[in-house]
């Protein structure tokens, strides 16, 4: 028991002490040799509850043992010794049986868990704000989710819409006699060309989506359309003619702007 890392406090089955170990000094801060023969009812043990609040005689781990010879198994208490921090204390202690069952004398182990108690309290803590942050996050990836779902119902509600607008232009192209219908966007890039008016000077339009007026057509071609789209995407109504030079027959072409749509 000398070797021990706990206070260790040996008392008769009549409350005496009869032995303890250099670490009440440092647990209780009482000198040990003050100790040895003292009723333990006698001493100022400073233990409180773990609320704070002290604790009479007959609650101690040390009588009741002595009384009822029964064990204390990780009571822990509060030691208040004043001018020193607060400790926690786990008491551990069983009575030690004459032949004839009556208490001759309890034994009582004591160990300082201070430091264990603020580490299961920082990791309390600790799993608490872990906890939070995971309730956090996992409310901002719903949002997000919820989000990013919104968008693409939004996406497909405008890829329909897009769908339907071209499928309009088509039916209008189809339903123009002699005529092309375009629709382009600012940087002159054709999104979608459709009729039958080009096909005079054996141009195919099926192509000419997502390519710009100077790569679908001829410069002489390109600088009459250029200014009847740039107009038109300014809102304006606009009208041009071109001559185009076949080997058959000269071939005249007009055009006609309107908001986005060029019709020739």
């Amino acid at each position: 028991m000398h070797t021990s890392i706990a206070a260790v406090v040996v008392l008769y089955a009549d409350g005496h002490i009869t032995y303890v170990n250099d670490y009440v000094q440092d647990i209780f801060g009482r000198v040990k040799d003050t100790l040895i023969g003292t009723q333990v009812d006698d001493i100022e043990w400073y233990l409180c509850s773990l609320d704070g609040k002290p604790l009479a005689t007959q609650a101690l781990p040390f009588r009741q043992i002595l009384d009822d010879a029964s064990t204390a198994d990780d009571h822990q208490l509060l030691v208040c010794v004043p001018e020193r921090d607060p400790k926690v204390v786990s008491i551990n202690g069983a009575p030690v049986l004459t032949a004839e069952g009556n208490v001759s004398y309890g034994v009582f182990f004591i160990h300082d868990i201070s430091q264990r108690k603020k580490t299961e309290q920082a990791l309390k803590e600790l799993n608490e704000t872990l906890e939070q942050r995971v309730k956090t996050r996992t409310l901002e990836l719903e949002d997000l989710n919820q989000q990013l779902h919104s968008e693409v119902l939004e996406g497909q509600a405008k890829e329909r819409a897009l769908a339907q607008s071209e499928h309009r232009y088509h039916l209008l192209a189809g339903n123009i006699p002699n005529s092309d219908l375009y629709l382009v966007d600012t940087n002159m890039r054709i999104l979608l060309a459709d009729g039958t008016a080009t096909r005079k000077i054996n141009l195919e339009l099926a192509p000419l989506a997502g390519q710009t007026l100077r790569e679908a057509f001829e410069p002489a071609i390109a600088d009459v359309l250029e200014p009847l789209f740039a107009q038109a995407l300014a809102g304006q109504e606009a009208s041009g003619e071109l001559r185009y030079v076949l080997p058959e027959a000269t071939t005249t072409i007009s055009a006609t702007s309107s908001d986005t749509l060029v019709v020739i």
